[in-house]
């Protein structure tokens, strides 16, 4: 199981947050804002993994080298808009060694984790939230699970009630 957080800059600590969090988790990062680089580079500091979020639909080589520039520790491309890809974009993400996260199923050889759900990040309760989490764990040992980076979702995950197992998404990588 995976959880990739996606850090939209509206929590203030991300990296600090994330890093003391009890299992490892994937941040997704825009690769277009101002502070990409600077944001990833503070996140690979403390070990944490690092995934670029571009949307792909319609996309060609250059947006996928562009991403990979802003963010060159990213271990792969994460798109949660598009079902599909282009061959160009899927070409792009072999050639660059990267690997794609996205709602829809892999492109051929190119590796691939698929989004089983998204974590709701404006949960009232990280009690709830955390249950949630663990009932979706439960039926599924390769889910990965999306949510933004909010201190909600930072209490669930510190609650000390979910199951092991968590893995950065790089791991459910596959074929």
């Amino acid at each position: 199981m995976a959880i990739v957080m996606i850090d939209d800059g509206m929590m203030v600590g991300g990296p600090q947050a994330v890093a003391a969090l009890p299992m490892p988790v994937t941040i997704a990062i825009d690769p277009s804002r101002a502070d990409a680089t600077d944001k990833m580079n503070a996140y690979r500091a403390m070990g944490i993994e690092v995934v670029a979020l571009l949307r792909l639909e319609g996309a060609g080589p250059t947006a996928v080298f562009a991403a990979q520039h802003a963010l060159p520790q990213a271990v792969a491309v994460m798109d949660v808009d598009s079902a599909e890809i282009g061959t160009g974009a899927a070409n792009a993400l072999r050639e660059a060694g990267l690997g794609l996260i996205s709602m829809g199923e892999g492109t051929g050889d190119l590796q691939h984790a698929q989004i089983t759900a998204q974590l709701p990040s404006t949960a009232s309760s990280p009690i709830v939230l955390a249950r949630e989490i663990s009932g979706l764990a439960a039926s599924d040992q390769d889910a990965v699970f999306l949510t933004r980076l909010r201190p909600v979702v930072i209490a669930a995950l510190r609650a000390g009630t979910l199951p092991t197992g968590f893995v950065p998404v790089s791991a459910l990588l596959r074929d």
